[in-house]
């Protein structure tokens, strides 16, 4: 799964060590920039993972690259001066740093926006990044698997389904 990996930059964040430890050692860049009371959710020693010292920098809030050896200051301030203030995830700051940088080419793998807070609240973000990188050329590939820039019928020209009719008259 992971032979070709050397061609691409890879950024990876939060947990994925948990989740994918062979990740980690393909790593160029990872990015934790939750509130340290997010890094203590759950019992997967994030705070130790931390503590280690990384080949690769992990962007963190400012506020913490003092207590972790490889975390460097998340560049929040330049991205706000060239975006505004539409950040609802850390996939979206990722996708505007990204378009900050320069590259040309986003590959989105496993960001589904798919449950809870992330489908309600975050979702509309990372598509507006999509959406801004595409403006400007930047080629965005999404898997076919994944949620992303989905609707349930082409307005105008698709009937809605009537699981989707169903699910508006509900609420």
């Amino acid at each position: 799964m992971y032979d070709d990996l050397d061609k691409y930059e890879i950024w990876v964040l939060n947990q994925l060590n948990v989740q994918f430890p062979e990740i980690v050692d393909k790593a160029d860049r990872w990015f934790q920039i939750h509130h340290e009371d997010r890094l203590l959710e759950g019992n997967h020693n994030t705070i130790d993972w931390l503590k280690e010292d990384h080949d690769f920098p992990i962007y963190m809030n400012e506020r913490y690259v003092d207590d972790y050896p490889s975390a460097i200051a998340f560049p929040k301030d330049e991205l706000l001066d060239e975006f505004g203030r539409y950040f609802s995830s850390q996939i979206a700051w990722m996708m505007a740093f990204a378009i900050h940088e320069g590259f040309q080419e986003t590959h989105l793998f496993a960001v589904h926006m798919a449950v809870d807070e992330e489908y309600h609240l975050q979702k509309n973000g990372v598509e507006y990044y999509i959406g801004l990188a595409r403006g400007k050329g930047i080629k965005v590939f999404i898997p076919p698997s994944c949620e992303l820039l989905k609707t349930t019928f082409l307005y105008g020209f698709d009937d809605p389904t009537p699981l989707y009719l169903k699910i508006m008259l509900d609420i």
